[in-house]
């Protein structure tokens, strides 16, 4: 029996002009070779420059173990940092950890420190997002202060708190309840 299906994909040609002395951005869509799937790519001005994905956002993930609302609070932040929104990023890190003090029951990050719960490291990183997210939320700033790299930074120290507090004391406890089956199983042998 003939298959009368048509070909899985026709290779299709696109000519376009493209207008490289105009100052905007530049914009593509482009298909994967690994996967075939279709995505948006732009470039500011010029011949030279690195493309940029602009869809589908690149969002990493929020580990399961960090309880809601933290862990909305921390999907907001990678949101807006996805789309280039710094401000609000710093502001939603700044919730992240307002939550987290609430979910921790404690006033501040001091006492999160005090309590054992974080290093003077992670006490340290914290307090600089909750500065970053102060100056954001308070203050007149220059629209270059936040840049993409510093929120990168701030959103990883985040990270490395919720880390600390939530993914790290959870892997801990399953590797425990782990070694208690184990040491009761061999007991019983």
């Amino acid at each position: 029996m003939l298959d009368s299906r048509p070909p899985r994909e026709t290779p299709i040609s696109i000519g376009a002009v493209i207008d490289y002395s105009a100052a905007r951005p530049h914009i593509a869509v482009i298909k994967c070779q690994a996967c075939d799937s279709l995505f948006v790519v732009s470039k500011e001005y010029g011949y030279y420059g690195d493309w940029e994905p602009v869809w589908p956002l690149q969002i990493s993930p929020v580990p399961p173990d960090i309880p809601e609302p933290v862990r909305s609070a921390l999907a907001e932040a990678l949101l807006c940092l996805a789309v280039k929104a710094f401000g609000g990023c710093l502001l939603m890190c700044r919730t992240v950890i307002i939550r987290l003090q609430r979910e921790q029951k404690v006033k501040s990050l001091q006492d999160l420190k005090d309590k054992g719960s974080i290093s003077q490291q992670l006490y340290g990183q914290a307090d600089e997002v909750r500065l970053w997210a102060n100056m954001v939320g308070h203050e007149d700033y220059p629209a270059d202060a936040v840049d993409s790299e510093t929120c990168q930074e701030l959103v990883g120290y985040v990270r490395s708190l919720l880390e600390a507090v939530y993914v790290q004391s959870a892997r801990q406890a399953k590797l425990r309840e782990r070694r208690q089956e184990a040491e009761s199983q061999r007991s019983e042998n």
